[in-house]
């Protein structure tokens, strides 16, 4: 009898210990999801698209109108962004919702749960609570991830969910689940498979013997279903041509740089750093590489157990190949965004070591207050520096006058292609004829080289497609800089040269006459500049 009672006050005892404990992770959580909350709102949904958003949103857009990605509009990432801006415009044309407010909506939830994603892998990572909201709070405090949290939609923020839910099913050994997030994580950008790739090469190795060949069986289907099914996808809707030359062949063999040495590559990251992620990016990192040799050094009399913790096999891995990445093809703040949970890690492990250096309890009560206090003053910091910063960001409203004004100019009946810059599609609801409009990172020069006439093909295509208005903006190509001046020397020997502020336009013969019946003010100066067009008094509505 006594032996029984203590072996039911014992598993009274556990269960009373499992309650607090998912009890301080569900508050943890909570907590996590709170900050991100607070900081995130504290930027305007009515900021101004930038161009790489609007590929995702006019892809969205043409989605719901049967034309797949990559067929609306040629990207060489792979299609998860554009699947879910779609399924958001979706949702917005069933609610009679705007799309891109939808949108954004969607992918401000995204940003939000990779913050409670933080708090949840550095939890399980140390098996400290603590841990969690240091990072966490950490992570959401990172400008350059807030800015797009609300104002996006940016291509990577859902990808960077799927990475660091990978790493904390990895931690739990949910092999199925955690080659599955991988592999979404790779729908959204290619280097982010390096997470699918950890998932299977840790199933190979990490269980135990018997349970090996169930464990990459999983990894590996988890891995592969994503991939099958949006290929399939493709196949069914007659666009896998189009799929594998956006997002394989021309990654493989059309992208073009400027030169670069690596340590312009270097400056240019620790600018953007010092203006978008300030100093304790670089501090998380030095933390993190500190912990993980912690780690190995208090490990080292029984190093296979060292070597088995997924803040060795899984985290550094990963963190190494894409730090390599990053060094080897920076591009803008964004490209960061997959070093950040890192970042974030680093302060969370820091907080667990020094917390789990001391028994005493006093000790570690002043320690969790010290470490709770400090998250709290950076929560409250960073939400008064972005509130400042993002109230002031109205861009919007002079980005959908400006695209007010480019609609009437092309008509009911007319035709709008874009060069360069897919925002006036985007905020003009319509279709280019044309799917190649974003031509960044060498993709005009290699559609020009697989035309057999080059450039006179691509400009006999734009004459057969007949538009009405051609924007050129935001095409910048110092590789092959002469392509855009051919280009646009070309446009101007056949159509009317025009502009709305500083944005270029070509209009077709007639055109200009057209826009001035529907109340767009057309200036004409004398000589060679070129016209003028601004929105006129009755156009205060589109």
């Amino acid at each position: 009898m006594r032996s029984s009672s203590l072996k039911g006050m014992r598993s009274l005892a556990q269960s009373a210990r499992l309650r607090g404990l998912v009890t301080r992770e569900l508050v943890g959580a909570f907590g996590a999801l709170g900050v991100a909350l607070v900081l995130f709102t504290r930027w305007s949904t009515d900021a101004g698209m930038t161009r790489d958003e609007a590929i995702y949103v006019y892809a969205g857009q043409q989605l719901i109108h049967g034309i797949p990605p990559y067929s609306s509009i040629f990207d060489p990432k792979t299609p998860g962004a554009s699947l879910l801006t779609g399924l958001a415009a979706a949702a917005a044309r069933l609610g009679h919702w705007d799309d891109l407010h939808s949108m954004r909506l969607l992918f401000f939830a995204f940003a939000c749960l990779t913050v409670v994603a933080v708090y949840l892998l550095a939890s399980m990572l140390w098996q400290s609570p603590l841990a969690g909201i240091a990072a966490a709070v950490v992570f959401a405090s990172f400008k350059g991830f807030a800015v797009d949290a609300m104002t996006g939609p940016d291509a990577k923020t859902p990808g960077i969910l799927m990475a660091v839910l990978c790493l904390a099913l990895l931690v739990r050994g949910r092999w199925f689940w955690a080659g599955l997030t991988g592999s979404l994580a790779f729908l959204v950008w290619q280097p982010l498979g390096i997470y699918a790739a950890v998932a299977v090469a840790g199933a190979a190795f990490i269980p135990a013997t018997g349970e090996r060949r169930r464990a990459v069986l999983g990894a590996a289907a988890g891995a592969v279903i994503p991939v099958l099914l949006v290929a399939g996808y493709f196949v069914l809707v007659g666009a896998l041509g189009n799929f594998l030359q956006a997002t394989v062949v021309f990654p493989t063999s059309g992208i073009a740089r400027p030169p670069e040495s690596l340590g312009d590559r270097l400056r240019v990251i620790a600018d953007i750093v010092s203006v978008y992620y300030e100093v304790y990016f670089w501090v998380g990192l030095i933390l993190l590489a500190a912990v993980v040799a912690w780690h190995l050094a208090v490990g080292r009399a029984e190093p296979r157990t060292a070597l088995r913790h997924p803040l060795v096999w899984a985290v550094l891995p990963t963190w190494l190949a894409l730090t390599l990445f990053s060094a080897s093809d920076f591009q803008g703040p964004p490209d960061l965004y997959p070093l950040l949970p890192y970042a974030a890690l680093g302060f969370g492990g820091t907080a667990a070591v020094i917390a789990g250096r001391f028994n005493h309890p006093k000790v570690n009560r002043s320690i969790v207050a010290a470490v709770l206090a400090s998250a709290l003053a950076l929560t409250v910091v960073s939400a008064i520096t972005f509130g400042s910063e993002g109230a002031a960001d109205r861009g919007l409203t002079g980005q959908l006058q400006t695209a007010c004004t480019i609609d009437r100019t092309v008509g009911p009946h007319g035709t709008l292609m874009s060069l360069g810059d897919p925002r006036p599609l985007a905020m003009t609801h319509r279709r280019s004829p044309n799917r190649f409009i974003y031509l960044g990172s060498g993709i005009a020069e290699w559609h020009v080289s697989q035309l057999p006439g080059h450039l006179r093909d691509w400009q006999r295509d734009i004459r057969a497609a007949n538009p009405t208005v051609i924007v050129v903006k935001g095409w910048h190509s110092t590789v092959h800089p002469t392509l855009r001046y051919r280009m646009e020397t070309w446009l101007a020997s056949v159509y009317e040269p025009a502009k709305i502020g500083t944005t270029q336009l070509y209009l077709a013969p007639g055109a200009a006459l057209l826009a001035a019946s529907r109340g767009v003010v057309v200036v004409r100066f004398a000589g060679n500049e070129p016209l003028h067009l601004t929105a006129g008094p009755q156009m205060e509505r589109c």
